[in-house]
């Protein structure tokens, strides 16, 4: 029954390939008719637009008779005078439907899809048929039906006979006998496999010759029948057969021989068919095998398997240039991982017997790339080509540089790299400078990570600021300024070799801020540390930060910051100033052993890049209009104002016991504090009125609800009689004028609501 049900299957598999086939035709000439149809509206007679009036269609039956123009209409419709030169309305020109170009991405996941919803029903048809008779097979073992050797004769033949078939059907359906031989040819490997793991008929050597036989089978296959599916079946099955034979012994050079041999294969197929993406799966492939045996196998072969690889994978990416002069993006993908992967496995081989020079072997590949790049610009000079190999020629050199010295050194020169790269694809226009610095950029990020880590390592006191970490970082300081300047013309979603970046500039923008930060912040960390308390020194990163901020949106226009970049910074900035003085808590600082009055100064200094912010926000062009700003911008301001006032009261009025401090605290909150909310409150009331801001008299009024608020629920149950009379009196007589004030100008608010609503 599962047999036939198989068979069936098989069948509705191919009748619905069939099907496919017939729509794929019927779309093609729909596509055909209708871009004929499109050809003949653009090239087809226009209608005459000479005159302004519409004039009635005349029907009249054919005939031999000329047509008398003079003939008498009925209802004669009298046309406008036309003035003689008046020129001819232009006509209304044809749209072109825009062409939306797909990146690399894109294209692929497309074609995978289309792919499958093509023949999702012949892959899972011939899935089913392996397992099908994988499960057969299972039964007939199970009932010892047949002995070991026959069962893999069995596999041999049925994988040989779904071959057969596809062989037969190759010309009628073509997708469709391509997924039959990867079937068989995957039967093939299992069963070989099956033979040498489960069974022990077949060693090591002749397992490995048959799978060989095998690859070379299929090779053959995707070369007569012109099948890249085929090809992608053989490549990857190559690859894995030295995994199905594996047997944890360490054999190096049949390993890297037998790959260099498959590559060699590889490069056939490339140059014939030009086949590109079973070169990028062989690539893969190799770079996981080498990689792994980078550390088992420390010979001097290494190094000779790996430049063989080198060549191969390089004369792979460059056929078409060779042929055609044609350098395409995956050619460039292929071209520049290859460089910079084996660059580095014979960097890593040759270290461990050298110990030394790690910065050689880049260097070497920096120069051949920058001789091969003056080749190509003296004899095609190929854009894309050459500025990749200028590029990589940068990129080795530097890093060959950096190499030969500790990580300050490698983050400095990748740092004036970042910045020589963006340079370049400013002044030359050529995308692929900007597709090196974004392949750079994360390497300086783990290599400067690297330099700021020895501030928590050094068992030595690092002198200010004359010290290599922030040397390194300012230097980095300096090339992210650079590097934010010149990437005010990214786009907003970057291409990086035909993958989209999302949101790319404001990515890189701000991760090049945070660099910036960063440096000097542990720099101040590593400063204070000793001499200062925990919240002392959190209330000085936080100044630090308020006045980095600052300084940043000074120059926000000349540095073209993105708008997310700026509300980001101004809410950072607003964080700062409301958790500032909860974290100093100057009054209880003040009377710490470690303490100086110069430790009070320097937390007032938070003021002034906090003004310059205020002064920016009161300077946008929305601020007299946003309900947000005025509301926010000034309830900031009375918290800022109130905390303030505190600190200083405090400090004056406390002894230097402070055993006062609960006493003075009291004071403030309930007498002291109401006074100076009614002040601001009757101040902003007055400014609004005064300068046609019309929130302002509402946070007044805020101002003036949390007095009475306060008052009531709050003060009154704590004040003894004195204070309780003193602040009654006091408030009452401020909410009286300010309620006086109100009725005085309540018509002169409403007016000014009006005005501003229209």
């Amino acid at each position: 029954m599962y047999i036939i049900a198989l068979i069936v299957f098989i069948l509705l598999a191919i009748l619905f390939n069939k099907v496919g086939q017939l729509k794929k035709m019927i779309n093609y000439q729909d596509l055909k008719i209708k871009h004929l149809q499109e050809e003949l509206d653009k090239y087809g007679k226009p209608v005459s637009q000479k005159t302004d009036y519409i004039r009635p269609e005349i029907v009249q039956p054919k005939t031999t008779t000329p047509i008398v123009k003079e003939q008498p209409i009925s209802e004669p419709i009298k046309p406008q005078p036309i003035p003689i030169n008046q020129p001819k309305p232009a006509q209304k020109p044809i749209e072109q439907p825009k062409i939306i170009e797909e990146s690399l991405l894109d294209k692929t996941i497309n074609g995978a899809i289309a792919f499958i919803k093509d023949n999702f029903l012949t892959v899972i048809g011939i899935v089913t048929l392996v397992l099908g008779i994988a499960y057969f097979v299972k039964y007939a073992i199970d009932q010892n039906w047949i002995n070991e050797t026959f069962r893999v004769i069995i596999g041999i033949i049925i994988g040989f006979a779904i071959i057969g078939t596809a062989h037969k059907i190759r010309k009628n359906y073509a997708i469709f006998s391509s997924i039959l031989i990867g079937g068989g040819l995957t039967i093939l490997y299992f069963t070989l496999t099956i033979a040498f793991r489960e069974y022990q008929l077949l060693s090591v050597n002749t397992t490995f010759a048959l799978l060989t036989l095998v690859t070379i089978f299929s090779i053959v296959l995707a070369m007569l029948y012109n099948r890249q599916v085929l090809a992608i079946f053989s490549i990857v099955g190559g690859f894995t057969a030295p995994l199905m034979i594996s047997t944890g012994e360490s054999n190096f050079v049949f390993l890297f021989s037998y790959l260099a041999l498959l590559n060699l294969s590889m490069l056939y197929m490339s140059w014939r068919k030009n086949w590109q993406i079973i070169s990028l799966i062989a690539f893969v492939f190799t770079s996981i095998y080498s990689f792994g045996w980078i550390d088992t196998e420390k010979t001097q072969n290494q190094n000779l398997f790996f430049i063989l690889l080198y060549l191969i994978f390089a004369a792979t990416s460059l056929l078409n240039y060779f042929k055609r002069l044609e350098f395409s993006v995956p050619n460039c993908i292929l071209f520049i991982t290859n460089t910079i992967v084996f660059s580095s496995l014979i960097s890593l081989a040759t270290y461990y017997f050298i110990e030394k020079y790690p910065g050689l072997i880049p260097l070497i590949f920096g120069l051949i790339n920058a001789l091969f790049a003056y080749y190509v610009y003296q004899t095609s000079k190929n854009n894309l080509l050459l500025n990749t190999l200028i590029g990589l020629s940068v990129v080795l050199i530097t890093t060959a540089i950096g190499l030969e010295y500790d990580a300050n050194v490698v983050s400095i020169c990748f740092a004036l790299e970042s910045t020589l790269l963006l340079f370049l694809w400013k002044k030359s226009g050529n995308a692929i400078f900007k597709v090196f610095f974004i392949l750079m950029f994360p390497f300086l990020f783990c290599f400067l990570c690297v330099n700021w880590i020895e501030y928590f390592e050094t068992t030595i006191r690092l002198p200010i600021i004359f010290n290599h970490i922030f040397i390194t970082s300012f230097i980095v300081l300096v090339c992210s300024v650079f590097n934010i300047y010149l990437m005010k013309d990214f786009e907003t979603d970057e291409q990086f070799l035909g993958f989209k970046i999302a949101h790319s500039k404001f990515i890189f923008t701000s991760t090049s801020i945070l660099l910036m930060y960063v440096g000097i912040l542990l720099e101040i960390i590593y400063q204070i540390e000793p001499y200062f308390s925990l919240a002392l020194i959190i209330s000085y990163v936080i100044i630090y930060t308020l006045f980095f901020i600052a300084l940043l949106l000074s120059f926000r226009e000349k540095l073209n910051l993105a708008d997310q970049i700026i509300f980001a910074l101004q809410i950072s900035a607003a964080t700062c100033i409301i958790i500032l003085p909860m974290i100093a808590d100057i009054p209880n600082e003040a009377y710490r052993e470690n303490f100086r009055i110069s430790s009070y100064f320097i937390y007032l200094s938070y003021l002034f890049p906090t003004a310059y912010l205020f002064y920016l926000v009161f300077k946008q062009p929305d601020f007299k209009t946003s309900t947000v700003l005025q509301i926010t911008t000034m309830l900031l301001l009375v918290y800022l104002i109130s905390f303030e006032k505190y600190n200083s009261f405090m400090l004056i009025t406390i002894d230097a016991k402070q055993d006062n401090f609960g006493h003075q605290q009291d004071i403030f909150q309930m007498i002291l504090l109401p006074i100076i909310w009614a002040v601001l409150g009757f101040v902003l009331i007055y400014i609004g009125f005064k300068k046609h801001y019309k929130y302002f008299p509402i946070v007044g009024f805020i101002l003036f609800g949390l007095i009475i608020l306060k008052l009531y629920l709050i003060d009154v149950w704590q004040m003894s009689n004195v204070f309780r009379i003193v602040s009654f009196i006091i408030l009452g007589l401020l909410i009286l004028i300010t309620s006086f004030m109100y009725q005085k100008l309540k018509n002169l608010m409403k007016n000014l609501i009006d005005k501003s609503e229209e």
